[in-house]
């Protein structure tokens, strides 16, 4: 008898198959013949149509081998030039996606350092997230295989169609696509991919479906527990040193306890690429460095407009130029500001050292030429972190009105809108240059172009490898015009005019494209300049005078203010005048230069610091010096060669008397000029016949270096001596 899930078929569908005759009516005849069960068709044309379970065999099998090929048609076929599984222990060894953590993560500590590990889910329902790549594939090929199962089972039954189809899968009678499936669905190929599906293997996937879909994934082998020998070697490992892992696992036998077999090299490999990346590195790199491969967080700048948040910071060029005062090779120290919402270099300086007047000249640069920032975020620096910038009423910040916040010292990530701008304009600058010196450069090239310069120097002519200070400034102005009228990559994208491609915008056309729709940039006139980037402090008003830099001014309208603070401005160029205003900023007088105490004529700020500078420079000279001086004289204890094998006799001879000649004493008035600690030996036991510029050289020398003192075999108990010339030569 028929079962209710059983599949019919027409007279004529059934005509010409294996078993049955050539036409239809031979079919109905018979059918009427064998009486086989039937029931009235449904549809046009009327008739019967009889059930597949009581029909000939071979009837069945070739209807049956029909509707796998309509089922597999609807199965779509795996990801194409991926290989089925070769081996068992392909699907072993996979590696764990580094820095991801889910809940209920493994933790243990070493040496101050937390490792987490992905948690192994040994039991409980997978979710479909935490599948792998070969987890979905063998899931997606059990459920082709189960889908076609369900489409015979609804004509033959569950039982029918799994044996019908695991014995086609044995003959490798299944649709190509569905048979390319079975070894992954198993899991295992077996021998020359011989194996195949089982009954029972069908069975437990269809019980496994009804808790859910994923539970067809089978479940991952890797091992993700902590290895007992792990925290040893990572205490060998993580080490600012960097240790190879060679190294680290050739120390680790030293270190581990009795009973801990040590890991072989491709097992200790294996468990660092499942260790999170940031913390397998905690120990190799420092708090510092590790934030490079850390997350951050994104700044969004797209509610600001232009001049509301201006970054600053000093970048040392990376070639050298010729200095400005006597064209010897040097590197200026340069200072960049940029707009952050557009991207804009605004401003930028140069000078000898990043000091509080470059980065002074570079907010003046960008306020005169593009606008005046609402905030100034610069790092802590000493050229930003000062009293002309920071005082609350005579600095440069609080008179434009502008208010300064600092990054976190060690965080140039935070101000990295100018740090990518020093590569492109500085660093690009530099390397059009032949006096390179950055990383890049090649060794023997810098070498060659360092000798040229140094020469040119030596010979006082201009060197061709060394550009001057007018043609390094022309340089870098044209590089930030060139930056300013490149597409950047954080801003907007536009459809070029030109070429109607869609590409990013250029900071000058952000800037116009704020202008256009109602911005108003807040800019200072230069006359303005004058008075807002000249540096203020308050001094005291002594009787219509006030003093500044050891320099006297003076104004009769200062009468009134005597015992009174004011503020004094200067320019750093001209010291002949002042600007002097009351604590309120009214001014009240251009106060001239009157007197100076120690200089006849006025010293600007700019000659002074550089006069202390020379001054400084020459005594680090002489000191030195000196130490060459003493170096020399203790040069003498040395070990003679003996040549005197290869002499003759007469020539022997003639050596020994040179010998005693030279080792004959001296007589008191004899001097030997050419050693200077003899010299001045001799010198103090004839002071009179020293002259006059000699004896104040020999006192100042000898009250200045305690050195040059013991080298004469003067001791620390001399009292001193005087001479009749009125030279006085004291003590140490």
């Amino acid at each position: 008898m028929p079962s209710k899930d059983d599949r019919y078929f027409s007279a004529r569908e059934l005509a010409g198959l294996p078993g049955m005759p050539e036409s239809r009516d031979e079919v109905v005849r018979r059918a009427s013949r064998e009486q086989w069960p039937s029931r009235p068709r449904q549809g046009r044309g009327g008739g019967r149509e009889y059930p597949l379970s009581c029909l000939p065999p071979e009837t069945q099998r070739a209807l049956l081998a029909r509707l796998v090929d309509a089922a597999a048609s609807t199965v779509p076929a795996l990801i194409p030039g991926i290989p089925p599984p070769a081996t068992p222990e392909s699907r072993l060894p996979a590696v764990a996606t580094p820095g991801v953590v889910t809940p209920g993560t493994p933790v243990f500590v070493t040496r101050n350092v937390r490792l987490k590990l992905p948690a192994t889910p040994a039991e409980g329902p997978q979710t479909p997230e935490a599948l792998k790549d070969w987890q979905r594939r063998r899931m997606d090929a059990r459920l082709a295989i189960l889908g076609l199962v369900d489409d015979l089972a609804m004509s033959h039954g569950v039982d029918a169609a799994i044996s019908h189809v695991v014995a086609m899968a044995s003959r490798f009678e299944l649709p190509s696509h569905i048979q390319s499936m079975i070894p992954w669905a198993n899991a295992r190929r077996g021998h020359d991919n011989a194996r195949t599906l089982s009954c029972r293997t069908v069975y437990r996937w269809i019980c496994a479906r009804e808790e859910g879909v994923v539970a067809l994934a089978p479940r991952p082998v890797e091992r993700y527990g902590v290895p007992t020998w792990a925290p040893a070697f990572l205490s060998l490992f993580q080490r600012p040193q960097k240790p190879f892992l060679s190294e680290a696992l050739s120390l680790l036998p030293q270190v581990l306890s009795a009973g801990i077999p040590a890991p072989s090299y491709w097992s200790v490999r294996r468990f660092l690429h499942r260790v999170n990346v940031v913390d397998l590195h905690r120990g190799r790199f420092g708090p510092r460095e590790i934030r490079k491969i850390r997350i951050f967080v994104r700044r969004d700048f797209s509610q600001f407009f232009p001049g509301d948040i201006y970054e600053a910071d000093g970048h040392t060029f990376d070639s050298e130029v010729a200095h400005p005062f006597h064209g010897r090779p040097f590197r200026p120290e340069c200072e960049l500001v940029i707009d952050v919402v557009t991207r804009k270099a605004v401003g930028w300086s140069a000078g000898l050292a990043e000091s509080t007047w470059t980065v002074i000249d570079a907010l003046r640069h960008a306020c005169e030429t593009n606008c005046v920032p609402a905030m100034y975020y610069v790092d802590r620096g000493s050229g930003r972190n000062n009293h002309l910038l920071n005082d609350l009423s005579t600095g440069f910040i609080s008179r434009l009105g502008i208010t300064k916040t600092h990054s976190i010292p060690y965080n140039s990530q935070a101000r990295g809108a100018v740090e990518r701008a020093h590569q492109t304009i500085f660093i690009g600058v530099a390397k059009t240059l032949a006096t390179y010196i950055g990383k890049p450069m090649d060794p023997e090239a810098k070498k060659k172009v360092f000798t040229a310069t140094r020469l040119a120097v030596a010979q006082g002519v201009v060197s061709p490898y060394l550009p001057s200070w007018a043609e390094f400034k022309a340089a870098v102005d044209a590089a930030i015009a060139a930056y300013n009228a490149r597409p950047h990559r954080a801003l907007p994208k536009i459809r070029d005019p030109h070429t109607g491609k869609v590409r990013h915008m250029s900071p000058d056309e952000r800037w116009a494209q704020f202008a256009e729709e109602g911005f108003e940039a807040v800019r200072i006139t230069p006359e303005e300049s004058n008075d807002l980037f000249r540096p203020y402090v308050v001094r005291t008003c002594q009787r219509g005078e006030v003093n500044l830099k050891n320099n006297r001014y003076f104004h009769k309208a200062l009468e009134g203010y005597h015992g009174q603070h004011v503020r004094v401005g200067y320019d750093m160029h001209d010291a002949s005048r002042v600007w002097v205003r009351d604590l309120d900023g009214r001014l009240i007088c251009v106060a001239g230069f009157e007197a100076n105490s120690r200089a006849f004529y006025p010293v600007p700020v700019v000659e002074k610091k550089r006069e202390e500078r020379a001054h400084g420079r020459l005594r680090r000279l002489e000191l030195q010096a000196e130490e060459v001086r003493a170096e020399l004289a203790g040069a003498s204890n040395m070990v003679d060669a003996d040549f005197s094998d290869d002499l003759t006799p007469e020539e022997k001879a003639r050596a020994d008397e040179q010998i005693k000649a030279l080792a004959a004493p001296r007589g008191d008035d004899e001097v030997d000029v050419d050693d200077d600690v003899k010299f001045w030996r001799w010198g103090i036991a004839h002071m009179d016949e020293l002259s006059e510029d000699q004896r104040r050289y020999l006192a100042e020398r000898l009250d200045r270096s305690p050195t040059f003192r013991q080298l004469l075999g003067l001791k620390d108990d001399d009292t001193g001596f005087s001479h009749p010339s009125g030279l006085c030569v004291p003590a140490v």
